[in-house]
């Protein structure tokens, strides 16, 4: 979903990997963390999507439900194994994540997690590297 600077709202959607052309204010993904063969993909568009909306101040932000088996995933002490593992490929792709909220409903446990580019990592080369290389 993205917003435009004349307010108007589109729902995109792309397979994981694609290139994008446009840039975004908004980047919203919800059900989209749990498959762990997905997560190096999602990240790298993410990424991507970031970077062309770095202009505008794009965000990334996530829903994630906490799948954790063994327990009661309503539990805040259960490691979540598939949280770590997108925090894993959020990093090799220089990105960070941050937990915004977490709320308990019911038997499951849902947060809302930023996904920020690591800014030390940024600069304008890396910027006009990536961008460059999708038009090629």
């Amino acid at each position: 979903v993205t917003t435009a600077g004349d307010d108007a709202t589109r729902d995109d959607s792309w397979p994981y990997g694609t290139p994008v052309d446009d840039a975004y204010d908004w980047v919203l993904g919800s059900d989209v963390t749990y498959s762990e063969n997905s997560f190096a993909a999602l990240c790298w568009t993410i990424k991507r999507l970031l970077l062309r909306g770095v202009a505008k101040g794009c965000r990334a932000v996530l829903a994630h439900q906490h799948r954790v088996s063994g327990k009661h995933q309503s539990e805040p002490e259960i490691v979540d194994l598939r949280l770590t593992g997108l925090a894993a490929a959020a990093k090799a792709e220089g990105l960070v994540l941050q937990t915004l909220r977490t709320e308990v409903e019911g038997t499951r446990r849902i947060s809302i997690i930023e996904v920020k580019l690591k800014l030390e990592k940024l600069t304008i080369m890396t910027v006009v590297k990536v961008l460059l290389l999708e038009v090629s």
